[in-house]
């Protein structure tokens, strides 16, 4: 999951995926569009997609913990 969301978290920079919203919901919506075609379930969509946002947050990421899925 964390390959994925480090793979395509700047996928919003880009027109197939833009709407000319925030590149990281955008590119998130994305990914998670994408991940439902392939079959994945809505939780591990939903972490991916956590992911994606939180890596272009401002502050550290180290409260959030692990999460295994």
């Amino acid at each position: 999951m964390l390959l994925i969301a480090g793979l395509l978290h700047d996928v919003g920079l880009y027109d197939a995926a833009s709407h000319g919203g925030v590149y990281v919901r955008e590119g998130a919506e994305f990914t998670a569009e994408l991940l439902r075609t392939r079959g994945w379930d809505e939780e591990r969509i939903r972490l991916c997609f956590d992911a994606i946002r939180a890596a272009s947050e401002l502050r550290t990421q180290w409260d959030r913990g692990a999460r295994s899925s």
